[in-house]
Formats: C-alpha cells, structure tokens, sequence
C-alpha cells in the first residue's frame, strides 16, 4: 500500500537535480540481484517524439526506445537505461560506477520507467520511481478498445493498418503491421494483430515509429530486479506523482533550498504538465 504523503515527498531535490538514478544510488548497484523471465529474441527500436509542456511546443523531447520481447514476455524501457543497466551490472567496485557517472559523455536516461508485458497472464507490471521509492503497479492488457479500420499504408516499407483508441485520456492512433505478428507496441499500447509500427495521440504530443528491428543475437534476459517495490494500484501511483509535483516547492522551501534552486525547480516541474497518460481510464 501507498505510504504515508509525507513520506512520498521526502528528498524531492534529489529527483529534480539527479539526471539519473544511478547516480544517486550507485552503492546499491553493486548487490542487485535479478530474477529472469524470459531470453530476449527480438529488439525492437522506436523513436519518440514527445511534448511535455502544453505550453511550450519548442521544447521537444526526443530519444529511442526499446522493446525487449521473448516468448512470453516483453519488456519496454528507454535505450539509455537498459545501456546504463546492462554495462552497471558488469562493475565490481564503487570507483569504476562513480568513473562511469561522472564521464560526460555516459548515457542519462530520461525515462525510468520499465513496462512489462505478460503475453500468457495478459498483464501489464509497470515499474517507476518516485523519489526513492519505486512503484510496482499491473493492469490488464486488454483495456485497450481497439477499433480497427479500414484505412492502410506503407510506413518505413511495412505495410500497415489503421486502428484506434481512447487510454490514459487521449485519443490514439496506431499503424500496425499484421506481417510482424506481435500483438505488441510502445509503452503499454498492444493489443492488435500484428505489431504498432506508429502511435500517435491526435494532437501529436506523443508521437512513436518503429526504427529498426532486430533479431537478437545476444544471450541477455528479461529480467526483473527483486527488491522491496511498493506494491500499489495504478490509481495509488498516480496520486503519488501527483502529490510529488504538487508539493516539491514547499518541501524544498522547507528544507532551505536556495532561490536559484527554488526557480530551477519551479521551471521543471512547469514543464511536467502534459504526461503521457492524463488520467486514470
């Protein structure tokens, strides 16, 4: 169950100057340990394109992503994280991660979300920080109502049809390719014959294409970090979130943060505005 609200908010400086949680808890990387679920066989890469801030469309943010999928699992996080996890997991000694974080040109990872997809359980377990507690939440995978039309293209060489829905409080659009037969996508989205090659909400905050896709030839696994999550409902992590931004200034004020800090964290959380999901369908 959630915790307590003052407890969710605590360290709220540490999220908005920290680029990545790595940085912060580089100690801890040394004694992670990981139950497999499944062998990855294929990758998938997809570019996004997204707007955070409603009121300020120059300000774009952009990277890849990757969709880790095996025979029955599929796991969907940012390029940067799994590179930084992949290569941390290798290190045996706090001065090679602190080498690691302070080199300037090491990944930062801008999403630290990981999304699984359970193919036989038709579940969906998401994973997500706040402050420096982590969130473990599931939904069904079938709460996609898709509509499939009739309208077809050709995307990147596949050819592709159109399907659409309503998640998270925004209308969607996917172009999905029933030559490619996943019934998976980007973030959460799945559900259609044949894998989404293009997502996009109708007013193009959010925009995904498929990049390139792999059969993978490496020997990594799916796998998830066992430790203490904060077992919770989708609705108890959005209040969460939602809690965390709306009180960050008075802790910080409360905590004898200094006025340029307090204006670099008014800025980026004014910047938060325009999540991927709005609401809890």
């Amino acid at each position: 169950m959630i915790k307590n609200k003052q407890s969710i908010l605590t360290m709220v400086l540490q999220l908005l100057l920290v680029a990545t949680s790595y940085q912060s808890t580089n100690a801890q990387l040394l004694d992670r340990k990981f139950l497999q679920l499944d062998k990855i066989k294929y990758q998938i890469e997809y570019e996004q394109i997204a707007y955070p801030d409603s009121t300020d469309l120059d300000f774009v943010r952009g990277g890849i992503m990757l969709l880790n999928i095996g025979d029955s699992i599929s796991l969907y996080l940012g390029r940067s994280l799994f590179v930084v996890d992949t290569l941390t997991r290798k290190m045996k000694s706090l001065q090679e991660v602190a080498e690691f974080a302070n080199q300037p040109n090491s990944p930062r990872p801008g999403s630290l979300y990981r999304i699984y997809k359970n193919y036989r359980n038709r579940e969906i377990t998401s994973i997500e920080p706040v402050i420096t507690d982590t969130y473990k939440y599931s939904e069904p995978s079938d709460a996609f109502n898709w509509t499939i039309e009739e309208a077809t293209d050709t995307i990147r060489n596949y050819k592709v049809q159109k399907a659409t829905c309503r998640f998270g409080g925004r209308d969607w659009v996917a172009w999905f390719c029933a030559d490619i037969p996943f019934n998976d996508g980007p973030y959460k989205f799945c559900g259609l014959p044949g894998l989404i090659v293009k997502l996009n909400d109708t007013r193009d905050y959010y925009t995904y294409t498929l990049k390139r896709f792999n059969t993978f030839k490496g020997n990594l696994f799916i796998d998830i970090e066992q430790k203490n999550y904060i077992e919770s409902t989708k609705e108890e992590f959005f209040e969460a979130r939602r809690l965390l931004l709306e009180n960050s200034l008075t802790i910080l004020k409360e905590a004898g943060a200094a006025s340029n800090t307090m204006q670099t964290a008014a800025r980026n959380i004014a910047k938060k505005n325009n999540p991927i999901e709005l609401n809890v369908d």
